[in-house]
This record gives C-alpha cells, sequence and structure tokens, in this order.
C-alpha cells in the first residue's frame, strides 16, 4: 500500500509518502570519471514488446544512436533499455521524454537526480530481469566504467492521496 500525503499553503507545498518498500539492485546512467556523459536509460511501461522495438527503433533512427539497444523484461508489459553510446544529461534526458511509452516518474526522477537509474534485480514477486531483444548496430564490449548502486523503491504504484490545500 501506498499514501501520498501533501500539504499545501499558498505558495508553500510539503510533499510525502508512505509505503511498503523494497531494497533493489541497479545502474545509474552517469559515466563514471565523466563530468556529464550518460548512457541512455529508459523505463517503459504499457506496451507490448513488439511496440517498444518499434519505438526504440524510431527512436534510434530519429537521433542517429550509432550503439545497441538493449531491451530487458521481468514481466509483459514492462521493460528498461538502454544504449551504451554517451551523450550529456540534457540530450539523454530529450531522448527520452521524446519516447512514448516511458514511464513519467522515471523522467521525473532522472531530472531530480540528474542522472536515470536502470532497476537490473527483480521486484519482489517477478523474475530477474533478462535481455529480451537487442536491436543490433556493432559489436560492443560493456564498460566497466558504470555506477551500481542500491536503492529502495515501492512495491506499488497504485497510491491514496490525501492532502489539504489552503489558498
Amino acid at each position: 500500500m501506498r499514501v501520498n500525503l501533501i500539504l499545501k499553503v499558498k505558495n508553500i507545498t510539503i510533499f510525502g509518502m508512505i509505503s511498503t518498500t523494497q531494497r533493489i539492485m541497479g545502474i545509474t546512467s552517469k559515466i563514471k570519471g565523466s563530468f556529464d556523459s550518460h548512457h541512455v536509460f529508459w523505463d517503459m511501461e504499457g506496451c507490448s514488446l513488439e511496440e517498444c522495438i518499434a519505438e526504440l527503433e524510431r527512436i534510434k533512427k530519429e537521433y542517429n544512436l550509432r550503439k545497441n539497444i538493449y531491451i530487458m523484461s521481468d514481466k509483459e508489459g514492462s521493460y528498461r533499455a538502454f544504449c551504451l553510446e554517451p551523450k550529456s544529461l540534457r540530450e539523454m534526458t530529450r531522448i527520452v521524454v521524446s519516447t512514448d511509452y516511458v514511464d513519467w516518474l522515471f523522467i521525473r526522477y532522472t531530472i531530480g537526480r540528474g542522472k536515470a537509474t536502470l532497476r537490473l534485480s527483480g521486484k519482489e514477486g517477478r523474475e530477474r530481469n533478462r535481455i529480451v531483444h537487442v536491436i543490433r548496430a556493432e559489436p560492443e564490449i560493456m564498460p566497466l566504467k558504470t555506477e551500481r548502486v542500491i536503492y529502495d523503491t515501492g512495491t506499488t504504484k497504485e497510491a491514496i492521496e490525501i492532502g489539504w490545500v489552503k489558498e
């Protein structure tokens, strides 16, 4: 269960969340040792694998991405993808925002943290992520300069909104 708490008085807003959580492992888009270089990460929801592939092929062509795009999944309709082509945070965000089916919370957290986080481990009650498709460009080796991260996430996205607003 998840409860979002919102208290707004004039131009001041206090937001909080109460939720059951789980600890999971992932990597961030930031390339270690760089000032502003990121790999391109996506978190896509509410589409079939075929729709995900078609959309990422469109994005690959539109933004002239020269590296492979790897698509992972642990559940039908839920996909994470990554491309190891270095981009600035601004470019990476522009690419991700222009992609259909991207989870808006993923975009919000990417902008707020200044880097994207891609979940590698399985969520509660799901299998571990596995690569389900590769949009090929050229042979490549997984870089060692990725930042590994352990973080907590809610077990559900559905929430009860509780708020008080005084204008």
